[in-house]
């Protein structure tokens, strides 16, 4: 059975009405009814639809939304852009791009399509979470609130309305709000690591950081290794002044995570201090990787180079690097003036005149014992 055949079978009222392509448009067409039928399945269905009908808006919502379920959010994407260029009408089209951008972290974006399909009438808890959320981060705290309000009235027990609601409150400056809310958050979700990491923030902000261990650790207990858990667990620590201990974590972090850097710096930091040089050249090494334009690092890494690892071609570098970042600092300057200097005399060591300045150096100084021999008899 070709293609026209099975999309005839699907849909009575689509071959009632095939007589032009007019009226095919206004159709949409039904996916296969298998119970067992695998997504990757219902996309390559609906590419085939698409290819026999490419002025179907429907035709794209429906594959971006199945592009959407199959975590292919650029291809989902660019379905739903062309559904709203082919019918700009659909509220949910609207609704849907929001959520691509939102899984994309393009906040903005997302905000924007979310009150175009509010305006177009759109109206479901999903939306409104979406909106409270979006509103969040960009900070229109009381717009956010406005929504989530909204959500609690359906979904009272939401562990993600608690987790937004909690952080509103937080930065609303209403602080024991803030702290029910994310609490709950974590007893309806034990694993809500974002709320367990508000919580050790929040803590720690305040200059409370036994307790913003205790919900650090119970986060790691719970939600599993970590970089960002870690890393607030350090910085508990660090302010507690449990030094060996802050670096640990921070290492932990760093390791899971180069992103980080802010970790690594701090451990590399702490081996410069306790003139552990290999390894704060390993840790800087990795930061600057990730950060390149890190206060100091450059330098630091010049002089772990030139003083300590004698690699002194990474050490002009570094140093040049740093001048670039600082182009009027005359310490600097005079570092790699000095560097050059060296590099130009390892150069120079290597040399015949070298090899003849030594063999010279050598005779002058026998000579001088052969007499000082002399005149000692």
């Amino acid at each position: 059975m070709n293609l026209k055949n099975i999309i005839f079978f699907f849909s009575g009222l689509l071959l009632l009405f095939a007589s032009c392509q007019e009226q095919i448009q206004e159709k949409t067409a039904p996916l296969p009814k298998q119970n067992d039928i695998t997504l990757t399945k219902k996309i390559s269905y609906m590419n085939d639809v698409i290819k026999e009908y490419p002025n179907v808006a429907d035709y794209y919502f429906r594959r971006a939304s199945l592009n959407l379920e199959a975590e292919k959010e650029n291809l989902a994407q660019k379905d739903i852009e062309q559904a709203i260029l082919l019918d700009s009408s659909k509220a949910i089209y609207y609704f849907v791009k929001a959520q691509i951008h939102e899984i994309k972290q393009e906040y903005e974006e997302a905000l924007k399509a979310g009150k175009k399909a509010e305006n177009k009438g759109f109206r479901q808890v999903d939306a409104d979470m979406l909106m409270g959320k979006m509103s969040y981060y960009a900070k229109d705290y009381q717009k956010a609130a406005f929504y989530l309000d909204k959500v609690q009235e359906v979904l009272p027990e939401l562990p993600e309305l608690k987790y937004y609601r909690g952080v509103t409150y937080f930065q609303a400056k209403d602080t024991a709000h803030a702290i029910e809310y994310l609490n709950q958050a974590i007893v309806l979700k034990k694993d809500y690591k974002d709320a367990y990491t508000a919580l050790s923030n929040l803590y720690n902000n305040y200059g409370a950081y036994k307790t913003s261990i205790r919900y650090t650790q119970k986060a790691i207990q719970n939600c599993g290794k970590d970089a960002s858990l870690y890393f607030a667990y350090g910085r508990s620590l660090w302010a507690l002044k449990s030094y060996d201990s802050a670096i640990v974590r921070y290492s932990q972090a760093f390791d899971l995570d180069n992103k980080i850097w802010q970790a690594g710096y701090q451990v590399a930091i702490y081996c410069i201090n306790k003139q552990n040089y290999v390894r704060a050249e390993q840790y800087l090494t990795k930061v600057l990787i990730e950060k390149p334009d890190v206060e100091r690092g450059h330098y630091l890494l010049g002089a772990i180079y030139e003083y300590h690892l004698k690699r002194l071609t990474d050490a002009l570098k570094h140093y040049q690097r740093a001048l670039m970042m600082d182009r009027e600092n005359a310490q600097i300057q005079m570092d790699i003036r000095r560097v050059v200097r060296k590099i130009e005399f390892e150069e120079y060591k290597k040399s015949p005149e070298y090899t003849l300045y030594l063999m010279q150096k050598q005779r002058e100084s026998q000579l001088q014992q052969e007499i000082q021999k002399k005149d000692s008899l």
